[in-house]
């Protein structure tokens, strides 16, 4: 991840000047092969990532391309796409701007990794230590109120051996954070959202408007089922 950050920076510096006129993805609509997609844009935008199932390009200052490689990355822009759709998801994941024929391809808001759990807690005002662990919990309980509650009585507990002056204080009125409510409301309207994805700081990262949202929302329960899983 640091090294996908490190070549987003630069070419962020490098390609300001980049805009969608120069480069239409909508001609990708005529083409019949990703490879032919991926030649026809390489060495006209800059490559973020590529993986077994997508390739990223810079299009512009503030959006990517991604392309898909095979079916996997098919299902992937294609539950990317849904999600965005889907208004009590939305706040919690990348905006889609654009979406290809058969779900070739997406153009999706840029976002920036984070760079440390502590930028995390910084934009959100929620530990990362709490987010972890209540993500653990719903991954076991499946419920959210209830892996909230145990996250919560958990703290308190801690920070009474700590021996805090206020025991409880670091998870005090934490439930009306505003992540935490995105959080939730996405939870309760997509629980197909794998919890384990999510405990991982390199899935999350940041929008020009401070939003802190999943970088690859695509990776769903039942992208894994239907593509991943062995």
């Amino acid at each position: 991840m640091n090294n996908l950050k490190s070549v987003l920076d630069f070419w962020l510096l490098e390609a300001q000047e980049l805009e969608e006129a120069k480069f239409n993805p909508e001609m990708f609509d005529k083409m019949d092969s990703p490879e032919q997609m991926i030649l026809t844009v390489a060495g006209k935008l800059p490559l973020l990532g590529e993986g077994s199932s997508r390739a990223a390009f810079l299009l512009d200052s503030k959006r990517a391309l991604k392309i898909a490689k095979n079916e996997k990355g098919l299902a992937q822009n294609r539950a990317e796409y849904e999600l965005a759709q889907n208004p009590g998801v939305a706040p919690l994941v990348t905006r889609i701007y654009k979406m290809g024929q058969n779900d070739a391809w997406v153009v999706s808001e840029l976002v920036r990794p984070l760079k440390n759990h502590k930028e995390f807690e910084q934009l959100t005002q929620v530990p990362w230590n709490f987010m972890y662990k209540f993500l653990g919990h719903y991954s076991s309980l499946g419920d959210v109120g209830q892996a909230f509650d145990v996250t919560v009585k958990a703290q308190i507990e801690a920070d009474k051996r700590a021996r805090l002056p206020v025991p409880g204080m670091s998870v005090r009125g934490i439930e009306y954070l505003p992540f935490i409510g995105r959080l939730f409301t996405a939870l309760a309207n997509r629980p197909d959202l794998i919890p384990a994805d999510l405990q991982l700081l390199d899935h999350w990262g940041k929008t020009p408007d401070q939003r802190v949202v999943l970088l690859d929302s695509g990776y769903t329960e039942d992208v894994y089922a239907s593509h991943y899983a062995t």
